[in-house]
């Protein structure tokens, strides 16, 4: 029996045999190879140039594209900002309004609590507008106080500055124009009563910008005398102009008119104040018995006649 089930369990092994290679190669298939269509190449003509002005123009759309893209981008950010911070103020207002209006409503009571806090809104305004109004007016006092005591002690500064700038002004219109000097004389001499004899002494350089006098002097100085003498003086800065009559001697002189300014400026009665020494002392009233070398106004002609 023990035989019987070992044969059954093991089966008889028999010997396996290989095949040779030659059998194991695969045949080749040969195929034809079948020759493809020749397609016709399109003839090709020179390639077409773009547009000078494609490049750059498609560049400026992209970038035109990008700057808009962006700056939209922006105002919906900025906007987008702006409700939310507009939100969220008015969600404070609310909150403060309604924490205020509880508060008040609690302490004064529902049905006197409105006219209570108008009286006393009004009450605590009123004390406000009345304590700033004192502060503002004790503010400009002060302000006007300081504003006085600077004037104070820049009015000399200022003086000084004034009367410089007139001088320059002074200075340039006498060298620049020969008939300053004329309506300086003409002012002097204007309705005065007629005298025996005239001289006018004015500097060298302002005499030789006076070949001739405009008709309104001429008519002036005929008026006021029939000896009428104009004395250059080269020693004086120009615009002196001094008029000696008989009974009386004129300084007209820009430097003289200057300093009678800074007088009255400075609150110095003019005759208080030493002025500018004439270039030479002549007593009023004095006829001269000489004839003195200068121009008569005879000898000058008016503006525009021979």
């Amino acid at each position: 029996m023990l035989n019987i089930w070992k044969r059954s369990s093991h089966p008889k092994a028999e010997t396996y045999q290989f095949p040779d290679t030659e059998e194991l190669e695969p045949k080749e298939q040969e195929t034809e190879e079948v020759p493809l269509p020749q397609m016709e190449e399109p003839e090709q003509g020179p390639p077409e140039e773009p547009p000078a002005s494609a490049a750059p123009l498609q560049y400026a759309q992209v970038q035109a594209d990008q700057m808009l893209l962006e700056a939209k981008r922006q105002a919906e950010k900025i906007l987008g900002d702006a409700r939310q911070e507009a939100q969220r103020h008015a969600e404070m207002l609310y909150e403060d309004a309604r924490r205020n209006g509880w508060e008040t409503g609690h302490a004064e009571g529902v049905s006197q609590g409105s006219a209570q806090a108008l009286e006393e809104n009004r009450r605590v305004c009123e004390e406000k507008i009345k304590a700033l109004s004192e502060e503002v007016a004790q503010f400009l006092e002060r302000a006007n106080a300081a504003l006085d005591r600077q004037m104070d002690e820049n009015i000399g500064e200022l003086r000084e500055l004034a009367i410089a700038v007139a001088e320059k002004v002074i200075a340039v219109s006498l060298r620049s124009s020969s008939e300053v000097i004329g309506r300086m004389i003409q002012a002097a001499v204007d309705k005065r009563k007629r005298r025996e004899w005239v001289r006018i002494h004015i500097a060298e350089c302002d005499a030789k910008r006076m070949a001739r006098l405009s008709p309104a002097l001429t008519a002036a100085l005929a008026s006021l005398s029939s000896q009428v003498r104009i004395i250059p003086m080269a020693d004086d800065e120009p615009g002196t102009c001094i008029i000696e009559m008989p009974d009386e001697i004129i300084d007209a002189s820009a430097a003289t008119q200057i300093h009678n300014i800074r007088s009255m400026l400075a609150d110095i009665p003019a005759d208080e104040a030493k002025g500018p020494a004439s270039p030479e002392e002549r007593s009023p009233g004095h006829v001269p018995t000489d004839d003195p070398p200068g121009l008569s106004c005879g000898d000058l002609q008016p503006d525009g006649k021979d």
